[in-house]
């Protein structure tokens, strides 16, 4: 009898650990993993009024496990709006549009004028420092996200030039 009091004691140990790891992926697995969050800090690069082109940096972050991609984004204030990579080519810088920017699962992506980020082309209106541009972002898992970003006066020059001094 001892010999099985001590059993059912080290199960009864064992059992709520056990239980507490697998307990969430059991529980719902009906659940779709949850959506990106796309960061209110993002911004767009003021152009002069000549300019008419621009682009958005902002960050998404991706809470859930399952990778997610941003397929497409679309904004009433330019009449196209494109995926784009900053790809070093030599000494050269050269942007090359993307079919889709991945946002792994538990990472965040930051969408940066050294790497990913979406070129307004064809401005509607010139862009007037201090206003928010509208945006659509579409993503593959997550659908469909409205988001505004305000439009800054930032220097890409300032910034490239700490990433080249390491």
């Amino acid at each position: 009898m001892k010999a099985f009091l001590k059993m059912s004691l080290a199960l009864a140990l064992i059992m709520p650990l056990s239980g507490c790891v697998t307990e969430p992926l059991n529980n719902k697995p009906d659940l779709p993993p949850p959506p990106v969050v796309v960061k209110q800090e993002g911004w767009v690069r003021w152009v002069p009024p000549t300019s008419r082109n621009s682009a958005v940096y902002f960050t998404i972050e991706n809470p859930g496990l399952a990778n997610d991609f941003l397929v497409a984004a679309s904004s009433p204030r330019a009449r196209v709006a494109e995926l784009h990579k900053t790809v070093e080519v030599g000494l050269a810088k050269s942007m090359q549009p993307v079919k889709a920017i991945q946002v792994s699962g538990a990472t965040r992506l930051e969408l940066n004028p050294g790497g990913y980020h979406i070129m307004l082309i064809d401005l509607t209106a010139p862009l007037q420092e201090g206003e928010k541009i509208p945006m659509t972002l579409e993503f593959k898992r997550s659908g469909k996200m409205d988001v505004s970003f305000p439009v800054m006066m930032m220097y890409g020059g300032d910034q490239n030039e700490h990433q080249h001094h390491h």
